[in-house]
């Protein structure tokens, strides 16, 4: 084999060699777009149920204010306006830090570690913000129907067997579909996003 033979097969190599390169950081890219691009959408969503819990529990004490004169339709709604303002307090405790991060440019480790918090936080309060907002629409519902009808809602409940497993079976499907909303929309989504950059830090070492 010729000087020149030998020339070309190694361009040819080095060629070779350059396209894997850039594909390889092409598709670590996407990955590392995508992650970002993930996590930014869920967090803005976390930050809308945030602010949401904020005007509930507004709406929630304008309506105790209204109904004043019901003692107790008011007390349970001030309960009620308690569990949003917590809900709002623990959401804002880290949405409000996360929300911060510049997602497209910090390092992938501490990306990943963002987005494993965010995950963990917000799976893990899927269940007590399922029954906040239970207790609050179970608190404001007597509030409005006695402001704009003048009925006591709790006189008109019949706490029947009937009734009562009727409420049961209605509130379990309610937390099934919730904790399948939760896994969906944030654990498996967090979790991809989290692969996704496990990927480029295997490539990195």
């Amino acid at each position: 084999m010729e000087l020149n033979d030998l020339e070309k097969i190694w361009k040819e190599k080095d060629r070779n060699e350059g396209s894997i390169k850039i594909n390889e950081k092409i598709l670590l890219k996407r990955n590392y777009d995508n992650a970002s691009s993930e996590f930014e959408k869920l967090l803005k969503l976390s930050i809308l149920g945030r602010n949401l819990a904020l005007i509930y529990f507004i709406v929630s004490l304008l309506m105790v204010y209204l109904v004043g004169n019901a003692t107790v339709i008011a007390s349970l709604g001030i309960v009620g306006a308690i569990g949003m303002l917590l809900s709002f307090i623990y959401h804002f405790s880290y949405t409000n830090r996360l929300r911060k991060l510049n997602y497209y440019s910090m390092p992938v480790v501490d990306l990943q570690k963002a987005i494993n918090e965010f995950r963990v936080k917000s799976v893990g309060a899927g269940k007590y913000d399922f029954m906040v907002v239970l207790l609050w629409i179970a608190t404001i519902s007597p509030m409005v129907i006695q402001y704009f009808f003048g009925k006591n809602l709790y006189t008109y409940f019949e706490l029947s067997i009937s009734n009562t497993l009727i409420l049961i079976v209605v509130l379990l499907v309610l937390y099934a579909a919730n904790k399948q909303m939760y896994k969906t929309l944030y654990e498996d989504k967090l979790l991809k996003a989290e692969a996704d950059l496990k990927e480029i830090l295997e490539f990195e070492i």
